[in-house]
């Protein structure tokens, strides 16, 4: 590693460690907003994230702030009224509309699928309830079931009961209300039922509903075809580039997904719960009850995950309604702490950032607490130019790794560029390196046999196959790849 490399790499260590520093204890109100701006801007500088964030304390604003490119292709910054793609939090949206057609008397909430969508197979629609849909307990396969899911159904533009019809013929995978399985299905079905006790379209009845009681003009629900203001283009960042995420039709997650919003649009849904400005308390109770357990102290309501949140320096964990949200080529996260009247609002068109690295920041620093965000090993390891830079980086990180952080897809992805670029020890180097920091995941093997193959040794890809396989013994395919590797061997 050159001069100049090291000298930056010094100088970063030591801005951390003043940032951690700066952050541990009680922090006062005041520094609160600069404490998180320095953490969202080393989020950003670390290609973590762009996009927009709101963060709110006691019910009030005290940050909200926008980073990087609404278009890269034309250099065009992210605003505050930047829209985005909110995934699944799209799904708070109908289980609301759901419990306000319960307070209307238009349908129960232990109604059957079938009392409201007659043509649903009886053999599963006379046993999965409304409520049943709402808390992912129905038992109805999700989406994923299907293989060709990602490749051909999600691109084809359907109605609400078209998409509900792909599944007519699905067994139920379990006895309905036995168990918790997340199954964007059940709120497909929940948006055609509304569309059929309402005679309305699903995203009419949004609007009427929910979007203009709160006033959130810059949400919506996207259309194939619709030219929307100020919305965002999503990208992926693979390989060290940003690419075009694959096409999914907004329709194909009717229901589950596809509503767009601002980061202040949110916050008026945030203060619309809070005020209970939509329901009366005893159905809104119901959002946020948990009725059924997902894993250890984290159960599901109606569209929120419901749990505790442990902050390093305090003495009790705080209680969270929280949802995530992942679309192509979008990430978002809506994090409220009920209790304290807390929110934050993180709006990326980056997909599959690390929202759990940032929910953690934002909320230790809520409470005064320290917030680390260590430089992902990655780019420090693109700057290296031989094989032994490589290892003195890695040793480095070794050495002191909270200084840094490693995120298994992007040091994976690094070392496929270093073989793409006919650097074939540098990119081994990578992959090993991966390996020995991930050592019960499978497919961090699966690439390092792939990399020794690119570079022709049989043997060591032979060796870690077989270390796949003693992870994943079922993979089919690798064990497939295994016997045509030993025949010629």
């Amino acid at each position: 590693m050159g001069i100049k490399t090291f000298a930056r790499e010094i100088f970063l260590v030591c801005f951390i460690l003043v940032f951690v520093v700066s952050c541990n204890g009680s922090v006062p109100d005041t520094d609160k907003a600069q404490r998180i701006d320095e953490f969202l801007r080393l989020c950003h500088e670390y290609r973590i994230f762009d996009g927009a964030v709101l963060v709110s304390e006691s019910g009030k604003v005290i940050y909200k702030k926008s980073f990087g490119s609404a278009n890269r292709e034309w250099n065009v910054p992210n605003g505050l009224d930047s829209k985005f793609v909110i995934g699944s939090v799209s799904k708070q949206f109908t289980a609301m509309l759901i419990l306000q057609l319960t307070e209307q008397d238009k349908l129960r909430l232990d109604g059957k699928i079938s009392d409201y969508l007659p043509d649903f197979p009886k053999d599963k629609g006379n046993r999965v309830t409304i409520h049943q849909l709402l808390c992912h307990s129905s038992g109805i396969p999700n989406n994923l079931h299907f293989e060709n899911w990602y490749t051909e159904l999600w691109l084809k533009e359907y109605s609400t009961q078209e998409l509900v019809e792909l599944f007519y013929g699905l067994d139920l995978e379990f006895h309905p209300g036995s168990q918790f399985a997340y199954s964007n299905t059940g709120y497909y079905i929940c948006a055609a039922i509304i569309e059929k006790v309402t005679g309305k379209k699903f995203e009419d009845v949004l609007m009427d509903g929910i979007l203009k009681p709160l006033g959130m003009e810059n949400s919506g629900f996207m259309d194939s075809t619709r030219v929307i203001p100020k919305m965002t283009t999503g990208c992926m960042y693979w390989n060290f580039a940003y690419i075009k995420p694959p096409y999914a039709n907004p329709s194909s997650s009717k229901g589950a997904g596809s509503i767009y919003s601002t980061v202040e649009d949110l916050f008026k849904w945030v203060r619309g719960l809070a005020e209970q400005k939509l329901v009366s308390k005893k159905y809104q109770d119901l959002m946020f009850a948990p009725h059924i357990n997902m894993r250890r102290t984290t159960g599901y309501g109606y569209g929120v995950v419901l749990g505790e949140e442990w902050i390093a320096g305090l003495d009790e964990a705080v209680s969270f309604a929280e949802h995530t949200g992942n679309q192509p080529g979008f990430s978002c996260l809506l994090f409220q702490i009920p209790d304290d009247d807390h929110s934050i609002i993180v709006l990326s068109n980056i997909d599959h950032i690390d929202l759990r690295l940032m929910k953690r920041g934002l909320v230790a620093i809520l409470y005064g607490q320290q917030a680390d965000v260590g430089k992902p090993i990655s780019l420090v390891l693109v700057e290296c130019e031989t094989a032994d830079e490589i290892q003195e980086a890695i040793d480095s990180y070794r050495k002191s790794n909270a200084l840094y952080s490693i995120r298994r897809d992007a040091v994976n992805g690094l070392g496929f560029q270093f073989l793409h670029d006919k650097k074939g020890d540098m990119g081994l180097a990578v992959l090993e390196f991966n390996a020995s920091e991930h050592p019960r995941s499978p497919w961090v093997f699966e690439s390092l046999a792939e990399g020794y193959l690119m570079i022709g040794n049989t043997e060591k890809a032979i060796g870690n196959l077989n270390k796949l396989l003693e992870l994943d013994p079922d993979n089919t395919s690798a064990r497939k790849k295994l016997e045509e590797l030993s025949r010629k061997k």
